[in-house]
């Protein structure tokens, strides 16, 4: 029995994910299948890179990962399979697998890619435009099976890489980009907790918004109320608690940097007789001007920062913590 998962930017109205399923199924009847993602923005690969990035180490050695987020089907971009560390992915050569590449090379784990080039683990009949019926979906039901990676494709050296941004350290603190907007509306950035530390007395700001402090959880601060906070990859966000985030800074996919610097938290006032418990209060971040909204779609990939810094404001829009 294997497991599959399926990352898709399919959606479900059409039945694609489906047809999918059923072609797994159709090599791999005892396989387990998982959705990660149906929803991914059309032609987003960093997204889907992300999602997977995220999601994969959850589940069991072994378990084969199909992503179809696939803008050049029919082109001459190459069908791959790759086993990093314990498990396997199956996608086309586009960067979808650079973050998975990465960590697995950081970690000094198994790397191990191949073209799929060998046709008779694809459908008899291959379309110009769903290669995730006809080629990922039999290639990774047959990984399910226990067919060896390498007798589905020639091995490789080259797979393609996203030329993906990394925060940045500099005199004035860090800076990064928003990397993406969750269902919530948070904005998540690149910048992480083994950058900044916990730093409880930073400030953030992102297009225009300042966020006073570094919270643990949504529930420290009011409704309503902007705050930051390391997400549970450890990636800095930016929230509004039970609210969205992304639609206070509409601007957010536009904003290209940031800059972070970790502070001493601030001198605490004395409280005074009869004041709140909660001692000092925050003053909430005003709303960014709101320009006209921007399309989410096509191969666009999600890029604004956040950041720590005691330096002037950065350029508006840039989103900033200090």
């Amino acid at each position: 029995m294997g497991f599959v998962t399926l990352t898709t930017d399919f959606g479900l109205k059409d039945g694609n994910v489906g047809v999918m399923k059923g072609v797994i199924w159709g090599i791999a009847p005892q396989a387990q299948i998982a959705d990660l993602s149906h929803h991914i923005t059309p032609q987003n690969v960093p997204e889907a890179a992300l999602v997977v990035l995220r999601a994969a180490p959850y589940f069991p050695a072994g378990s084969v990962h199909v992503i179809v987020v696939d803008p050049g089907v029919g082109t001459d971009r190459r069908p791959i399979a790759a086993r990093l560390g314990a498990q396997y992915y199956v996608a086309p050569d586009n960067g979808v697998l650079t973050m998975l590449l990465e960590r697995a090379e950081g970690l000094h784990e198994t790397v191990e890619v191949v073209h799929l080039d060998k046709p008779q683990y694809w459908l008899k009949e291959v379309s110009h435009v769903f290669h995730g019926r006809d080629i990922f979906a039999p290639c990774g039901g047959h990984l399910a099976t226990g067919v060896s990676l390498d007798a589905l494709g020639s091995l490789i050296q080259d797979p393609v890489r996203l030329k993906l941004p990394k925060p940045q350290r500099s005199a004035s603190g860090w800076s990064g980009e928003v990397i993406h907007i969750d269902h919530f509306g948070n904005i998540s950035t690149n910048i992480r907790i083994e950058n900044m530390g916990e730093a409880p007395g930073a400030t953030v700001r992102l297009c225009g918004m300042e966020i006073q402090g570094i919270v643990q959880t949504f529930g420290e601060r009011p409704l309503g109320t902007l705050v930051a906070l390391y997400g549970s990859t450890g990636n800095l966000i930016v929230s509004e608690v039970n609210g969205s985030a992304a639609r206070r800074a509409p601007s957010a996919p536009r904003c290209r940097r940031s800059q972070a610097r970790s502070s001493p938290p601030p001198t605490r006032p004395s409280r005074r007789r009869g004041s709140p418990s909660r001692g000092r209060s925050i003053p909430r971040a005003p709303s960014a001007p709101r320009p006209p909204p921007t399309s989410t779609g096509g191969s666009r990939s999600p890029a604004s920062g956040a950041s720590t810094t005691s330096s002037p404001s950065p350029r508006p829009g840039a989103p900033t913590a200090r």
